[in-house]
């Protein structure tokens, strides 16, 4: 069958779904997300975990379909990081402006960690400088030099390694292969 304008995104939507599919084994933000918030309900179709016991939300986390970059405060409330193209679900058009982030409300008391899954401790936020690193929930860790991204990886933190078990955030993965800026008000717990 030819591909067609409006076979695409059925197709793309099916890919979706076998990714979400074949995510497991990552704990799931889902029940930990306040329900008055954009993010509750049906925001994340496909989540794995969904409707679990709550996990600590953190590095290593997943969307379904997208990575957890931190948590942390804004305003003073918790709050999880992601690419702000994940906000989208399933169904619709990614339009990425020059930053992509958003920040996902937790409900308080929810258990949190900014320990990546290399067991590298986020302690600040920087800038881009020396060797970088990025986690995804599909590739792994990979660092200095690697550009590519698999369906799977938005969201994921872009860190400099300090050497000593800590590492500096200095940006979130997004869908064009490049990372974008931290938000402003945006603090590590």
């Amino acid at each position: 069958m030819p591909k067609t304008p409006q076979a695409l995104p059925l197709i793309a939507v099916a890919a979706a779904l076998a990714t979400a599919t074949l995510a497991t084994g990552q704990a799931s933000a889902q029940s930990a997300v306040d329900p008055g918030s954009a993010w509750s309900g049906s925001a994340w179709p496909g989540s794995a975990g969904s409707g679990s016991s709550l996990v600590a939300v953190g590095p290593g986390s997943s969307l379904g379909l997208c990575s957890i970059t931190a948590t942390g405060y804004a305003e003073g409330q918790p709050v999880a990081l992601t690419a702000g193209h994940c906000t989208l679900g399933l169904f619709g058009v990614i339009r990425l402006p020059d930053v992509d982030w958003a920040m996902i409300p937790l409900l308080p008391g929810t258990p949190t960690h900014n320990t990546l899954p290399s067991g590298e401790r986020l302690t600040g936020r920087g800038t881009p400088g020396g060797v970088l690193c990025r986690w995804g929930q599909r590739s792994g860790t990979r660092c200095d030099g690697y550009t590519g991204i698999r369906l799977g990886d938005s969201g994921g933190p872009v860190y400099r390694p300090n050497g000593d078990g800590t590492a500096t955030l200095v940006g979130i993965t997004s869908s064009n292969i490049q990372y974008s800026s931290l938000p402003p008000g945006f603090s590590l717990q």
